[in-house]
């Protein structure tokens, strides 16, 4: 009888950025591989659309997973869905300009929610504001 071996993965950090190519399919696939990593505890997904119907997709790639070791997700607008698998995040950082009303229906589903936050782009600041020199 063949042997089955079995790696053990020490994934603690993943970042990833998607486009539309085969979107469908890289998120059910992505879902998946989230499973395999039971020390993952930070997670960024960037996606670059502003279609709508990313939110369903997100929805049917995560949905049947649960990373209860997620604490720390940085997410794009439209990946917001992947909160509901993240049980226990304490932190979300939201890769927008402001806290948009789609996450705020998100939120209460974290019980364990310390801190929330967002990146924004500098080069949208309005006026005669003038970023410090180091950023």
């Amino acid at each position: 009888m063949g042997q089955t071996i079995h790696f053990q993965f020490t994934c603690r950090i993943v970042n990833f950025e998607i486009t539309d190519f085969s979107i469908n399919s890289v998120l059910v696939e992505l879902g998946r591989c989230f499973s395999l990593f039971p020390n993952l505890h930070t997670v960024k997904l960037d996606m670059h659309n502003s279609s709508r119907h990313w939110d369903m997709v997100m929805a049917n790639g995560f949905e049947k997973y649960i990373y209860p070791s997620i604490h720390h997700v940085i997410l794009a607008l439209c990946a917001y869905p992947l909160l509901l698998s993240c049980p226990n995040a304490k932190s979300v950082q939201c890769i927008t300009n402001s806290i948009t009303p789609e996450l705020l229906k998100y939120l209460p589903k974290l019980p364990c929610i310390e801190s929330v936050g967002w990146s924004f782009d500098l080069t949208q600041l309005e006026g005669d504001s003038t970023p410090h020199p180091s950023l």
